[in-house]
């Protein structure tokens, strides 16, 4: 199975949610050798700290250009269709842990 997951609160925030996510994705990645995870993040804000990633080799991540800020606006406020999936590639499932889901090109479970 190929699973995208929104790691950008692993990247940007050292508490809640980011620690949550940053957690679950490394134990993830002691566990889990089968399926493929694609890790979609935003750019990492200015003077945060380098983000942690899995070392396992079934596990590739990608960084979004923009700033998470950004990201919310084109997705949420201005409604960008820029679909997760032009990011990911074709997913099975795309995991979105924080309060927001981008827009996706067919339906997923999420």
């Amino acid at each position: 199975m190929r699973i995208a997951i929104d790691y950008s609160a692993a990247v940007n925030q050292r508490a809640g949610v980011g620690r949550l996510v940053r957690n679950q994705v490394l134990a993830l990645a002691e566990v889990d050798p089968v399926n493929e995870y694609q890790l979609i993040y935003a750019r990492p804000n200015h003077g945060s700290a380098p983000p942690q990633f899995p070392k396992a080799r079934n596990f590739s991540r990608h960084e979004i250009g923009l700033r998470e800020r950004w990201l919310t606006i084109m997705w949420h406020r201005a409604k960008v269709p820029l679909a997760a999936e032009w990011l990911s590639g074709p997913v099975d499932l795309y995991h979105s842990p924080d309060f927001v889901l981008p827009p996706l090109r067919k339906a997923a479970a999420s």
